[in-house]
């Protein structure tokens, strides 16, 4: 491998299956614990799951960047065309998310569920994100914009939103809309404004990646991941000296998805040091069975993220609902854990192919 110029970096693969693998967790903990059905202790000394927010969304959007650049160039109407298709799963996976359960929650008796159901399809979720940005990417693309020039777009996107956030209508529905595109408040997940960075700087890292010899892929690898750990210690000293949080800045949940500029730098640096890991996890072990395993999860990775969010979901409902006596355990946590990811995998494996192809129309 080492010797020849490989047409596919499965390195990148291997990462954003890893990402995908941990939202089923981190999903099911924000959810149970938004809706205070975990006891005390369990919410407490969980709360640890948050941090997996450091390397699942963050890496999945530079490696979503990095396949952009190395995959076949697309027109701007093609770009704007997938883009369409992202806003259209999204919106759809929300619904089936939200109004699909209301629906059955409104037959049984329940009243007003549907209405506030149809209130978070306002919401941004990661592929609403996906499908917003693509179109502005096509918009980039139909400019002729250069990389270097989206990126300063992108900075000056990212200080817009860090100088404005916070900026509330008094409106859910509308604030949960302008969410999708500035920070509002804690719901507004992966505002256009803040997150357009992690795709933009995936290109650069695709760009780098590949122009790099194979021969020497693995000697710069390694001086990636000491520099970044270099930095990572100097940041860290650096903050401390100031009384800040390195690990609550690191993590855009616990900084509130403001995702500013040292947020970022930070994710950046811990994806240099996954990258290598990676990367020689694939000369060493690629034929392995748990390289192979997580390739075939990430060929059908919006099958399994829309999966695992739908069982998540309509979990949430039917306990709620149960009105439960008792609240969730620690223990209790990870046995229904294990269900879920059990279940979406079985599912994933059923129907994954049939889903994703679907998906990719």
């Amino acid at each position: 491998m080492l010797k020849q110029t490989r047409k596919r970096y499965i390195e990148f693969d291997i990462l954003r299956a890893a990402a995908i693998m941990l939202l089923p967790l981190i999903h099911l903990y924000e959810e149970l614990h938004d809706q205070g059905l975990l006891t005390s202790m369990a919410s407490r000394s969980q709360h640890w799951i948050l941090y997996l927010c450091v390397y699942a969304p963050s890496v999945f959007m530079l490696c979503f960047g990095a396949n952009l650049f190395f995959a076949r160039e697309k027109t701007p109407a093609e770009y704007a065309k997938r883009g369409v298709r992202f806003l259209l799963i999204g919106v759809s996976l929300s619904a089936v998310r939200f109004v699909f359960p209301a629906l059955i929650a409104e037959l049984c008796g329940k009243q007003g569920e549907i209405v506030k159901s149809i209130g978070n399809l306002f919401f941004s979720d990661i592929y609403d994100f996906v499908g917003a940005f693509l179109l502005l990417y096509a918009l980039f693309k139909k400019l002729k914009l250069s990389d270097f020039t989206m990126l300063m777009i992108a900075f000056a996107m990212m200080f817009v939103n860090t100088y404005f956030s916070g900026i509330s209508t008094d409106n859910k529905w509308l604030d949960g809309f302008l969410g999708r595109f500035i920070y509002i408040n804690k719901d507004s997940y992966f505002p256009l404004l803040s997150w357009t960075m992690f795709p933009i700087l995936g290109i650069y890292v695709g760009k780098i990646y590949q122009s790099i010899q194979e021969k020497d892929r693995g000697q710069i690898m390694m001086k990636c991941l000491i520099g970044s750990l270099f930095a990572d210690g100097l940041i860290y000293i650096t903050l401390k000296s100031y009384g800040l949080s390195y690990f609550k800045i690191a993590v855009s949940v616990s900084n509130e998805y403001k995702t500013d500029f040292i947020n970022v730098i930070i994710l950046l640096l811990i994806f240099a040091k996954l990258l290598p890991i990676a990367y020689w996890l694939v000369v060493k072990f690629s034929q392995s069975r748990p390289i192979q395993w997580l390739l075939s999860i990430s060929s059908v990775i919006m099958a399994f993220y829309v999966i695992q969010w739908v069982i998540v979901a309509w979990l949430e409902y039917i306990l709620v609902y149960a009105q439960l006596t008792e609240k969730i355990s620690v223990e209790l946590f990870y046995v229904i854990f294990a269900g879920v990811m059990i279940f979406t995998l079985v599912l994933t494996k059923l129907f994954g192919k049939k889903l994703q192809a679907f998906l990719n129309k």
